[in-house]
């Protein structure tokens, strides 16, 4: 075989590896914990008004979501008191292992269960307990490589529903950690501590920044003004920090009431956007002049004040749910409200959640009442164009793949097929 044809081969076999990556739904909100749309994901126009079920299996209590990577499904539940993770056949749903990752965390939030979604990076994968517990754990045989306490190892409060605790600290480690290279980067809030790089082979820590408190969303990685770097939205602020060093490169303070911070970031540009149910919808503008970065609130829609459902964004445009069951569409880059359209999901959301997945001129949304929706999108409007009960009451983000959907509801683990080649 010469040089040439060799070169080709290998570059044929990571473009494969890279295709199947971007086809699965390895952790929370997809590959980029954006919620936009795996490259094999097939756009339903129409759901079918049954959708067809591939399989189903009974599963316990929790709200983290599933994801499917290499041909397996993961689940959490709560079995028997403890966090377990399950991994499935992604085609039967039969259990291949399961593995337990902690003892349940009990509050008046949600019932006793998971309430961190799984990260699936090639033979391992990572689960993070509500006490948290995180563990690595083999994908072909469910056996640990190792563990890791926030607690006993980093100094992190046990959480507590109790006086002003914020964020992790009353409801529990929610937060599911960024991969990164040989990094796994997580939200912890021990002093010295609030933000922790560990070697994700071995479980080393590799740097340690800042003491915030952890809200209920895990970190992005993104590149602002030439610079990678982890984006984290805690309990008491936004901040970039260098992904190689842990060194505060930015900080906005953002702070509500009990730290409920619940939306993941959508790096938009040089915009950095969030939300609160406190403090509104808000676009925070991040620039570098020379070897300093500067970051300041560019835009505020107090009337946009998002709970736990993170928006979505097609290109500069972000799209969410709001109060009062609305609609809206807001231009990151201005600020500007395209549209806002009230009561857009009446009927189908009642506790202010509906995951949402992104296509270009379409969203997929599973609201909270078990109704998966297709949405039409436009310039300046949007419509839902097809519905389908798929599950019951739930706080859990769908996970994509071909033209199927995984949907987890505290009661059942389904695989529906919704769309077709």
């Amino acid at each position: 075989m010469t040089r040439f044809v060799r070169a080709a081969a290998f570059s044929a076999v990571l473009a494969l590896l890279a295709a199947s990556a971007n086809a699965d739904w390895p952790r929370w909100r997809g590959a980029n914990a954006d919620g936009r749309a795996p490259a094999d994901a097939i756009a339903a126009k129409a759901l079918p008004a049954a959708p067809t079920r591939i399989w189903q299996v009974a599963v316990g209590e929790g709200i983290a979501s599933p994801i499917v990577a290499g041909g397996r499904a993961y689940a959490m539940d709560n079995v028997g008191d403890k966090e377990t993770l399950h991994a499935l056949n992604a085609a039967t749903g039969q259990e291949v292992w399961r593995a337990e990752v902690g003892p349940v965390y009990s509050d008046f939030q949600s019932k006793p269960g998971p309430r961190c979604t799984p990260i699936a990076d090639g033979d391992r994968i990572y689960a993070q307990s509500c006490l948290g517990e995180l563990v690595c754990i083999g994908a072909k045989d469910g056996k640990q490589v190792w563990r890791c306490s926030y607690q006993k190892d980093l100094g992190a409060a046990a959480p507590a529903e109790a006086g002003d605790n914020l964020g992790a600290a009353r409801h529990g480690f929610s937060c599911s950690p960024v991969i990164d290279g040989n990094r796994i980067i997580a939200n912890v809030g021990a002093p010295g501590a609030g933000v922790v790089c560990l070697n994700k082979l071995t479980g080393a820590a590799l740097w340690k920044s800042q003491d915030d408190p952890p809200g209920h969303v895990g970190p992005i990685i993104g590149t602002i003004g030439g610079v990678r770097q982890v984006i984290v939205y805690s309990a008491i602020a936004l901040m970039g920090l260098d992904v190689q060093t842990g060194a505060l490169l930015w900080r906005t303070p953002l702070k509500s009431r009990y730290g409920r911070h619940a939306t993941t970031p959508i790096l938009c540009g040089d915009t950095v956007v969030v939300g609160s149910i406190t403090f509104g919808l808000t676009g925070v503008r991040v620039t570098k002049e020379g070897a300093q970065f500067k970051a300041e609130r560019a835009w505020t829609h107090g009337d946009l004040g998002v709970s736990f459902a993170s928006p979505v964004a097609i290109g500069k445009l972000v799209y969410g749910l709001g109060p009062g069951n609305r609609l809206f569409c807001v231009d990151a880059a201005t600020g500007a409200k395209v549209f806002v359209k009230d009561g857009f999901f009446s009927g189908l959301v009642s506790t202010e959640w509906a995951a949402m997945v992104a296509w270009p001129g379409q969203l997929l949304a599973l609201c909270d009442g078990g109704d998966l929706v297709t949405i039409a999108l436009t310039a300046t409007d949007a419509r839902i164009t097809s519905k389908a009960t798929v599950c019951g009451k739930n706080w859990c983000h769908p996970a994509l793949f071909g033209g199927r959907v995984l949907v987890q509801d505290g009661k059942q683990l389904t695989c529906l097929e919704i769309a077709k080649k």
